[in-house]
């Protein structure tokens, strides 16, 4: 139990849990829909869910169970002024899978550092993302839920003792959700929890692998995992995107040589834009030695404390990891596809970051350090959070006073019958924001993407091209809608 004077610590953890918070939902305030929302809200409007999900799976890719949560969302949101109960919602999920799957591990922890701590932990990971759009972007919820599926079903399957049936219901329901998640995702999850089941038959000699609870669950959920994958895999759809894609992927041509080298490149290049998202992991590695520092005595949580070598396996393990989740991507659009396929590396490095912080701080670190550093960086964390939200709050209000202007415009010639074209006015968005969730510059300009907090609102010259003709839907106009941008894919 953490003592009287560790207690100003903990306020730092609440005052950088909340000030992070209030900073992502201050973001999610002024989010609206954009670009892709369009056009599946009005075919979710048109089609019904499963009308959506039945084309998206026929006729563009065979991500059948994220289309099918899109779907919902698009219901749920897909008319809103605003996207902040789409925020709270993403994050309440967020914070209650890692309180979850932390109290279990941690049975002895206090609710409140638990709950700052998870909090801090699902914030800054999301900082961290690639695309911080990604995470307020209404058709990429998948991105970021396949992260809270995966807790959900290790909590379920290794650190629950007693299983009733809604035990068995959760682990099927988030094996069929990660099964036709995505291509660069499913795989990784099947080769996971793939590596674990063959660890417990050679390791513990468990051959008959429904024997044991643990072991019985563990293959429905590959089996289940497996199933949903394949249909994934063979559907109709994933003919049209790659035709769409102009087969820039290996699937067609396979070239060993080639791919190895794009391989190669595309991790290195990959792996340097996460190096530049380092700070992030340290804080959070910070807040987890002070955690690992004041359960230091307790025997059964120091046992999943590392040493020196556990670390280095620990690295080790987690670049090989790394590479090989490229590979999907290399392998099927013959790059590392857009950094938010790779949202929930966010969440592997914050990971293994918290689990070394945690190792130092229970073994090796001693209780002026901790308690300084945790200090320095969570104060470091609550000034920046509310330096940020001051100065970009002028900034994304007006963006989002400009979509809502355009919206109303377009709104406005429909009720009077005006069928005259509707030209929008260019908004000047600012090249970046200024702000700690920014990309580093560490890894040079060409291939750095500064983006704004949301996928920008765009208009093309060409009122055919699609997203024209996703707002023209959308808002059920029966005139042409013309913008500033040239128009491309």
């Amino acid at each position: 139990m953490y003592l009287a004077k560790d207690k100003i610590i903990a306020l730092f953890l609440i005052l950088s849990a909340v000030s992070t918070t209030v900073y992502l939902l201050m973001l999610g305030w002024y989010n609206v829909l954009t670009l892709d929302d369009y056009s599946c809200v009005a075919n979710v409007d048109h089609a019904g869910v499963f009308g959506f999900v039945s084309e998206m799976y026929l006729f563009w890719q065979g991500r059948w169970s994220a289309f099918t949560v899109d779907a919902l969302y698009y219901k749920i949101w897909g008319h809103a002024s605003n996207l902040i109960s789409f925020t709270l919602v993403q994050l309440f999920i967020g914070y209650v899978t890692v309180y979850c799957l932390a109290k279990k591990i941690i049975p002895e922890g206090t609710k409140v550092i638990l709950s700052c701590s998870s909090i801090i932990f699902v914030n800054l990971a999301l900082m961290a993302l690639q695309e911080i759009s990604t995470f307020y972007w209404l058709c990429c919820p998948h991105y970021i839920l396949c992260v809270w599926a995966f807790m959900w079903l290790c909590n379920m399957l290794f650190l629950t003792n007693q299983y009733r049936w809604w035990h068995v219901l959760v682990i099927v329901i988030m094996s069929l959700y990660l099964s036709g998640l995505a291509e660069t995702i499913s795989p990784l999850v099947i080769m996971v929890l793939g590596i674990k089941w063959l660890y417990n038959i050679f390791k513990y000699k468990r051959y008959n692998f429904v024997k044991q609870p643990h072991d019985r669950y563990l293959t429905i959920s590959l089996i289940v995992l497996c199933l949903g994958f394949l249909v994934m895999l063979f559907a109709p759809g994933n003919e049209h995107r790659a035709d769409a894609m102009n087969n820039q992927g290996f699937m067609h041509n396979f070239v060993l040589s080639t791919f190895c080298y794009k391989w190669c490149k595309a991790t290195a290049i990959l792996f340097l834009r996460f190096v530049s998202k380092s700070l992030y992991y340290i804080a959070a590695a910070v807040v987890a030695a002070w955690i690992g520092y004041v359960y230091r005595t307790n025997s059964k949580l120091t046992a999943y404390a590392l040493n020196v070598k556990q670390m280095a396996y620990l690295i080790g393990g987690l670049l090989l990891f790394f590479a090989i989740s490229v590979a999907p991507c290399v392998f099927a659009m013959g790059w590392y596809a857009p950094p938010r396929s790779f949202s929930y590396m966010s969440f592997v490095f914050a990971f293994c970051a918290v689990w070394i912080g945690f190792s130092l701080g229970a073994k090796y670190l001693n209780q002026l350090v901790v308690n300084l550093v945790t200090a320095v960086v969570c104060g470091c964390i609550c000034i920046l959070s509310c330096i940020w939200i001051v100065k970009e709050q002028p900034t994304v209000s007006g963006y989002h006073a400009w979509v809502m202007k355009c919206r109303a415009d377009i709104q406005e010639k429909i009720d009077i019958g005006d069928n005259s074209p509707y030209i929008a006015e260019k908004y000047e968005f600012p090249a970046e924001l200024k702000t700690y969730s920014r990309m580093c510059k560490m890894v040079g300009k060409d291939r750095v993407e500064y983006q704004y907090p949301y996928m920008l609102f765009d208009l093309t010259t060409d009122s055919n091209f699609w997203k024209n003709a996703s707002v023209k839907n959308y808002m059920n106009a029966h005139f042409e809608i013309i913008g500033w941008s040239e128009p491309k894919d």
